[in-house]
């Protein structure tokens, strides 16, 4: 759900699955956006976005220098982050090195 003029997530439509679609105008993305979707499994970032970027599910900023979320589905090893100097807004563990992250899957009880 965004704001009138689609500039700010305001908040993830709860339970949602999938892949979420930000459009080209959103500009603001509060911490606490996705914290209702942890079934999440990419994220899909308009190419002419201003402000943030996706590769293969994943959200960045605009530069990818920034990681600003890592689908809470997808585990394994992603490639592809060759300026990623600063991951935020993450909880889970991730390992970064040169140019990979790789997330450990869910633990099963």
């Amino acid at each position: 759900m965004y704001n009138k003029d689609q500039t700010k997530l305001v908040a993830c439509p709860e339970g949602i699955e999938g892949s979420i679609r930000i459009p080209k105008t959103v500009a603001t993305l509060p911490f606490d956006s996705f914290s209702g979707c942890p079934h999440l499994a990419a994220f899909e970032v308009d190419p002419e976005n201003q402000h943030y970027s996706s590769l293969d599910g994943v959200l960045f900023d605009k530069g990818m220098t920034r990681l600003i979320k890592y689908p809470t589905t997808k585990a394994g090893l992603f490639m592809g982050c060759t300026n990623l100097t600063n991951v935020v807004f993450e909880a889970a563990p991730i390992y970064f090195d040169q140019g990979s992250l790789f997330r450990p899957p869910p633990v099963q009880y």
